[in-house]
């Protein structure tokens, strides 16, 4: 009876590490994403300040009396571009 009563209590003390180990990895794990998420937020918050600054910049751009129809005139842009610009004025044309 002794031998029984010791393997029952050694698989419920195994059970029992065995729950804790598999709490502790999934509290580290959680704890660990939890630090990823704040840092990307963090980072995702740093980049999207630094996207309105230079929105605010282009924006404030003394150049940008060149446009028309919201974009740049082809002279400015160079050669690949103009092509592009007439291509698409065309389209709209058409």
């Amino acid at each position: 009876m002794d031998s029984e009563k010791q393997r029952a209590f050694t698989w419920i003390y195994a059970t029992g590490a065995f729950v804790l180990v598999l709490v502790t990895v999934f509290a580290v794990a959680f704890g660990v994403q939890e630090h990823n998420d704040r840092v990307l937020s963090e980072e995702l918050t740093e980049t999207a300040s630094e996207l309105q600054d230079t929105g605010a910049r282009i924006t404030s751009d003394p150049r940008r009396g060149h446009e028309e129809h919201g974009r740049l005139r082809p002279h400015l842009l160079g050669d690949s571009a103009s092509l592009g610009y007439l291509r698409s004025t065309l389209a709209e044309n058409h």
